[in-house]
């Protein structure tokens, strides 16, 4: 019979102590003010509010919850500080007083970052029902300068009003007055602090110089003075001027530089760029390249030609100039230039990397539309013909593109955002083509929080109408 024998193992466990951990954190700060003039942004001035709550919503649920302890109220400047709150993005909130209604929304969205600092997470507030004034003059602007100069008449029995809904037309329920007798003057009271449109409403034989309406921000106990809206008494008057070959480029006329033939001039009245049907105040310049403009209604108007494509011009291709009643207002130039052209080509590509530059691999975007801005207003006007689209290859080139500084611009899309300019100014050379003219775009994500505000994460354009 055989035996078995069982042995004895003994097992030993060893404990190791770990290291403390330390949770990611940094601090949030910022101000509760009174925003006098609503526009959601502390402007000098505007005092802060003192004893506010603020607190962080952590389950985003819109109200403080009893374990959202990371609060703290305001200080006599209203400034308050939200410490050691978790690293991640987090929502702000203030205990909203029913005596003020929130300008800014009554809830930020900050990014905290581990030991840093959060600052200018502010919070607009206005008393509810707060008020204030507008006032001014209605006058004669009998120079169409759009500003009283002495001499200047005031203009009684003109109606006032604050035009709340912005749909340009007088309502019953809108805040109205009328100017008085002796000076033009009116005074707009008890207007809800914010921004409003302050309109007149037009009279016969009379048109206003520089629009029909006024935006201005009314601020809660205070009156806004000064918005005057000058009224040009209708007439007509002449407009004369030459057009000429600018042989030098300079934009002026020079001895020995000719006039040129049949060249329309017209009045641009609605200011679009192009010479609609009915924009029959036109002309043809004579065999000395003069012309006349006459009956033109008295008041700023813009005067164009109509470019030839064998021509381009060597100033302005517009003139703005003010008319006068029974005047004549001349040296109306405009300098012209045979046409020269060159060429730009370039590539749109995908940026993966978003550093500006096409990299091995970065392939090229199809069927984006690339243009010549050429009055750099930043999109494409009707009048602007020079445009293309890319390949499969993201590759596009313009053809005839007039020589000198012009501005290369790629058309906007929602889905994508750039990482170079939107537009490259590049001085195109006669009978030469101007290559790597390269665009970087990459699909649009959502925006990243830093100091309290939106930044998009790729867009850092360097042209005036993107910054």
């Amino acid at each position: 019979m055989k035996k078995y024998s069982r042995s004895r193992r003994t097992l030993q466990l060893e404990m190791e102590t770990l290291e403390p951990r330390q949770m990611l954190a940094g601090d949030i700060t910022g101000f509760i003010f009174s925003d006098t003039n609503a526009n959601g942004t502390r402007d000098p001035g505007e005092s802060g509010l003192n004893g506010w709550a603020v607190y962080v919503d952590s389950n985003r649920n819109g109200y403080r919850d009893a374990h959202e302890v990371a609060a703290e109220t305001t200080t006599s400047t209203g400034f308050y500080r939200l410490r050691n709150v978790d690293s991640r993005e987090q929502l702000v909130r203030i205990e909203q007083d029913p005596r003020y209604e929130a300008t800014n929304g009554g809830v930020q969205t900050a990014l905290v970052r581990n030991n840093q600092t959060t600052t200018a997470v502010n919070f607009g507030q206005q008393l509810r029902g707060a008020t204030g004034s507008i006032s001014g003059f209605i006058f004669e602007d009998t120079n169409s300068n759009n500003r009283r100069n002495a001499g200047e008449p005031g203009l009684n029995g003109w109606t006032v009003y604050a035009d709340l809904n912005g749909n340009g037309t007088r309502e019953a329920i809108e805040p109205t007055t009328t100017t008085d007798t002796d000076t033009g003057f009116y005074r707009l009271d008890n207007l809800v602090a914010g921004g409003t449109t302050i309109r007149v409403e037009s009279q016969e034989f009379h048109e206003p110089t520089f629009g029909t309406g006024r935006r201005v921000t009314v601020r809660a106990g205070q009156t806004i003075t000064n918005t005057n809206f000058g009224k040009s008494p209708l007439g007509t008057g002449d407009v004369t001027g030459f057009i000429f070959s600018d042989t030098d480029a300079d934009g002026i006329r020079d001895p020995g530089e000719s006039g040129l033939v049949g060249f329309t001039v017209y009045v641009d009245s609605n200011r679009n760029g192009y010479r609609d049907p009915n924009e029959l105040n036109a002309t043809t310049t004579t065999s000395t390249g003069f012309y006349r403009l006459s009956d033109v209604a008295a008041r700023r108007q813009m005067l164009r030609i109509e470019q030839p494509s064998t021509h381009v011009p060597t100033g302005q291709g517009n003139r703005e100039v003010v008319v006068r009643r029974n005047t004549t207002t001349t040296g109306v130039n405009f300098g012209q230039q045979l046409r020269r052209t060159g060429s730009v080509t370039g590539f749109i590509f995908s940026d993966t990397d978003a550093d500006g530059y096409r990299d091995a691999g970065e392939s090229g975007l199809v069927g984006w539309m690339v243009y010549v801005d050429s009055n750099r207003n930043g999109y494409r006007d009707q009048f602007e013909n020079f445009t293309t689209t890319t390949t499969t290859t993201g590759f596009y080139r313009l053809t005839d593109v007039n020589t000198g500084a012009q501005s290369i611009r790629v058309e906007r899309r929602t889905t994508h955002a750039p990482t170079t300019p939107r537009s490259i100014l590049v001085n195109v050379a006669s009978n030469q083509n101007t290559s790597a003219v390269n665009f970087g775009l990459q699909l649009a994500t959502s925006s990243s929080i830093v100091n309290g505000s939106q930044f998009p994460v790729f867009e850092f354009l360097l042209d005036d109408d993107d910054a």
